[in-house]
């Protein structure tokens, strides 16, 4: 396996889990996320992949790169509040009552981090997107790269 291949891969993964993991699992947690996955269209997770995408582009790091108008932003979020919605109130409603009765509402945001981190996936499996995610690897110098993992197969 070359290089850069690899190295591409290690980063590319790194998009699908922008979002910190919940510190333990939790049962009800766990149930409300399997859900949430399962009743997820893969047209849903489009739109929640687009809902992150506008809510990062607020971000003064990434206002300059990401032209997303105020009209397109709210269509976004509204759809995105249509899926949160339906996956709550009806999809999963009886998963999110007992998660929020025995683990509170903040068992809402490990759920929900695994859908994210799903709905990242299904953007990440466009062949363009999964080419442009490699394109930073040619920036990248290969032999110091190659050195750390010499390094680490070697013991030091």
């Amino acid at each position: 396996m070359r290089i850069p291949v690899a190295l591409g891969v290690v980063i590319s993964s790194l998009f699908v889990f922008f979002a910190p993991t919940p510190a333990g699992a939790s049962v009800y947690g766990d149930d409300l996320a399997k859900c949430l996955v399962e009743k997820t269209s893969d047209g849903d997770k489009i739109v929640l992949a687009q809902w992150i995408y506008t809510v990062m582009s607020v971000h003064p790091s990434a206002a300059s790169l990401a032209k997303v108008s105020d009209s397109d932003r709210a269509a976004v979020a509204k759809r995105a509040g249509a899926v949160f919605e339906t996956l709550l109130a009806d999809s999963c409603r009886a998963e999110t009552a007992k998660a929020v009765k025995y683990e509170g509402p903040e068992v809402l945001k490990g759920s929900f981090t695994v859908l994210g981190q799903i709905a990242m996936t299904t953007l990440l499996a466009n062949p363009s997107v999964s080419a442009e995610s490699q394109n930073f690897v040619k920036f990248v110098d290969e032999a110091k790269i190659k050195a750390v993992f010499e390094g680490a197969a070697g013991g030091d």
